[in-house]
């Protein structure tokens, strides 16, 4: 959702739950609130459509994170993202690192799109293994990552038995 829309929300939220919580705050001034709040989205909406400019100011622009296989700190700070929740991110869309990304961007709704080099290219980048994790007995002896090699397979040391039903 967009800030906007949050803030929506927001104000619907907050005048239907004065009437509800307070006996002397009548029903009809929430329908009233509702109903300007509906309105005034709706204008709003009206507006992004006609005008590019209201519409970046709502809604933002999209903004690049990964360039050429190298995350962009202040682009990252920008977007108030954290380097592990990026990184987090793109483990989850699938990429073990950032050496085969050309592009990737933080959308207006928040969400990552993520641009790949053609087959074979690829340049250097940073691996989006986490640095810790919660339950490092999974890999044996190792404590982290750093001491795993990527390649080996994982084994568990412990197998949860199946559920009987």
């Amino acid at each position: 959702m967009s800030p906007m829309e949050n803030l929506v929300i927001i104000a619907l939220g907050s005048s239907t739950g004065d009437a509800m919580f307070y006996p002397d705050v009548p029903l009809t001034y929430a329908m009233v609130v509702v109903a300007l709040v509906v309105l005034m989205s709706r204008g709003l909406a009206d507006l992004q459509l006609k005008s590019i400019k209201v519409n970046t100011f709502t809604d933002g622009l999209p903004l690049i994170l990964i360039y050429n296989g190298h995350i962009l700190e202040e682009s990252c700070a920008k977007a108030r993202l954290r380097r592990d929740e990026l990184l987090g991110q793109l483990r989850i869309m699938g990429h073990e690192d950032t050496n085969r990304l050309s592009l990737v961007f933080m959308e207006r709704s928040g969400e990552l799109s993520a641009f790949e080099y053609p087959p074979g290219m690829q340049v250097s980048g940073a691996s989006t293994w986490p640095e810790r994790i919660a339950n490092p007995t999974v890999l044996g002896h190792a404590d982290s990552f750093d001491e795993v090699s990527k390649d080996a397979p994982l084994e568990a040391t412990k197998v949860m038995p199946a559920l009987e039903p």
